[in-house]
């Protein structure tokens, strides 16, 4: 029984080290881009050596002012782009300050370049 708790806590704990380290690199690797992003979700599983990052449950993108919710990200090292599924929303502001909202039920969103698209689920935006 204790052995299974030791088993469990050094795999949380390579986890944990692993995410952090996941993270850094990403931030050292993205000087180049103005804004800061950062991607969470309940639960996080990471694939492909960590070029695939899962995000699951309460998922989100915050770049700058810009937000995209769901229910599972996937986040690509490789080309710095992200995959929404399930419930999508986004918010982001024009030059103007004017809100733009949307939602659909997949998108993809370019955390470099702060583009995205939305697709299926009867796609909505709305621009105040």
């Amino acid at each position: 029984m204790a052995a299974r708790k030791k088993v469990k806590l050094k795999t949380t704990i390579f986890l944990i080290t692993s995410f952090i380290l996941l993270n850094l690199l990403f931030f050292l690797n993205a000087g180049a881009q103005e804004e800061k992003t950062t991607v969470t979700g309940n639960e996080m599983k990471i694939v492909d050596g960590g070029d695939k990052i899962i995000y699951s449950g309460n998922s989100k993108v915050v770049r700058g002012e810009n937000v995209l919710k769901a229910d599972k990200i996937v986040r690509n090292a490789k080309n710095n782009v992200v995959e929404a599924s399930g419930n999508v929303k986004f918010l982001t502001f024009n030059s103007e300050k004017e809100k733009i909202s949307g939602k659909s039920e997949n998108a993809k969103y370019n955390i470099k370049s702060g583009k995205g698209q939305l697709w299926n689920g009867n796609p909505k935006i709305t621009y105040y």
